[in-house]
């Protein structure tokens, strides 16, 4: 009787290790199948996301409200290997090794993600972990983004690959492929959160008071950085005007942020000749910002505080009283060219940003760069660097075009998969019935868009008169612009 009872315990606990192995909370899975965000956000592994159980009436993006949530559903993070993945695109889940299922939850929601892609065909999620002990590697959400706007499906990859070289931190990224039940939803790019682990791992910084995001707002310099006096409070004066504070100590309400700006300002208004050190450095990672500077200029960016005076975080790692910001850069993917306004990005001028939009546009913290010898001279020399034939990295032509071959090579058979036909017809009602997950573009134009290298190649042009350079095209051009702007090419 004693064996029996012993022989029972030890098959039921079997069992529930059975059980639980696709249900075990983040840190368990993450200990056991040693994934962390190095290994989870690199572009050697196409990951495989799939929501199981989910309304077929709330799929498309503009079904979509804040936090749907369908109960009884569950998002899946698994892996397949070769031979199973050169098979199926949706496996059920008895194909699926015990091994490779990386992490499954119940306690989740989605949203939509994004400002111009909202509302396409093919649109772009947040995943959100409801269960604070349900979450993957600390993540409050995943950022599961289409790349609608991109004809290449890579530029947010090949912008932050060049960054991280150049050591500007930006959020990290790798491919997807989603699955919703059995049905392939397409090839989608998943994109890091900033938050307490990436302030920890890529800033190197053990903790920070408060994150500030510049944005869209209706005062004329909404995300321009420039300071704005009066009798409010800094929060009165910011929060939700241009600016948002997205996380950090409740006690940090746009105090240190307007310390940043008040600085910027006065060091403008000292004497523009002065080649000392600045007193900005003091609150702020200036040689950061001048290499973003730099890389920005190359990767034609201008969805940022370049054109838009959007899409870039402040990280404060010091203390409200004793701030020490640094410059994150986020969504990526309007650059090597993508133009909505006419605007040719491959003919810049990398010396004068403020004339971008016509003598409108106000750059504080750029200005202040360039009327800075020693600051501006730090900026050319990272110019030259990246459009010379052997700066420290290498020549970073070379290794963008490397990195697109070897991108291509990894995600060719994830596009081919989501295309009916090689054809789009803009007479039809639905013209992107071509593609069964809606995306915009044929297989043929996205590998067009890849191997193209013709600098005379004409752009080709997507929705809301939107121009795309080929990759190589708009490289090539950009370094021999840039390189004669440097008078490095005669």
């Amino acid at each position: 009787m004693f064996r029996y009872i012993k022989i029972t315990i030890l098959a039921f606990l079997l069992l529930g290790c059975k059980l639980r192995s696709f249900n075990l909370s983040e840190k368990s899975i993450a200990e056991t199948e040693k994934v962390d965000r190095v290994g989870f956000f690199n572009h050697s592994q196409v990951w495989y996301f799939r929501i199981s159980g989910w309304d077929s009436s709330k799929i498309q993006s503009w079904q979509i409200t804040d936090k749907t949530k369908v109960i009884g559903s569950r998002f899946e993070i698994f892996r397949l290997d070769e031979t199973t993945a050169a098979r199926t695109w949706c496996p059920k889940p008895e194909e699926i090794k015990p091994k490779d299922k990386i992490f499954s939850t119940t306690a989740f929601n989605v949203s939509l993600r994004g400002d111009k892609s909202k509302g396409t065909p093919k649109g772009s999620y947040l995943i959100n972990f409801e269960n604070g002990n349900e979450r993957f590697l600390d993540l409050k959400r995943i950022h599961l983004v289409a790349m609608f706007n991109d004809l290449s499906q890579m530029r947010e990859a090949l912008s932050q690959k060049l960054l991280s070289q150049f050591k500007v931190p930006s959020p990290r990224n790798s491919y997807v492929r989603f699955c919703m039940d059995d049905v392939y939803r397409g090839l989608y790019i998943n994109i890091e959160e900033v938050d307490k682990r990436f302030i920890s791992e890529v800033l190197d910084k053990p903790n920070f008071v408060s994150i500030y995001e510049g944005l869209d707002g209706s005062e004329p310099d909404a995300g321009q950085l420039s300071p704005r006096v009066g009798t409010a409070s800094a929060q009165d004066r910011f929060e939700g005007k241009g600016y948002k504070k997205i996380a950090g100590a409740d006690d940090a309400k746009f105090q240190d942020f307007d310390q940043l700006l008040n600085r910027i300002d006065v060091s403008l208004k000292n004497s523009s000749q002065s080649s000392t050190a600045e007193t900005l450095s003091e609150i702020f990672d200036v040689d950061t910002f001048i290499r973003w500077m730099a890389v920005n200029q190359m990767i034609g960016g201008w969805d940022n505080y370049y054109y838009n005076a959007k899409n870039y975080f402040l990280v404060n790692s010091g203390t409200i009283e004793k701030p020490y910001f640094h410059w994150v850069p986020i969504d990526l993917d309007n650059t090597f060219g993508v133009s909505f306004t006419q605007h040719d990005w491959s003919k810049t001028n990398i010396f004068d940003w403020e004339s971008v939009k016509g003598g409108t546009h106000r750059l504080p913290l750029v200005r202040l760069i360039l009327t800075r010898p020693n600051w501006r001279k730090k900026y050319e020399d990272v110019l030259s660097n990246l459009v010379s034939s052997r700066p420290p990295q290498g020549n970073s032509q070379t290794f963008l075009f490397n990195e697109i071959s070897a991108i291509w090579k990894m995600i060719e058979s994830s596009v081919v998969k989501e295309s009916d036909s090689e054809n789009i017809d803009y007479s039809k009602e639905d013209p992107f019935k071509m593609a069964h997950t809606a995306r915009q573009f044929t297989t043929s134009d996205i590998r067009h868009q890849v191997t193209v290298d013709s600098v005379n190649a004409p752009d080709p042009t997507g929705w809301a008169n939107m121009t795309s350079p080929h990759l190589r095209t708009y490289i090539k051009r950009k370094w021999k612009n840039v390189s004669q702007q440097l008078g490095l090419e005669h």
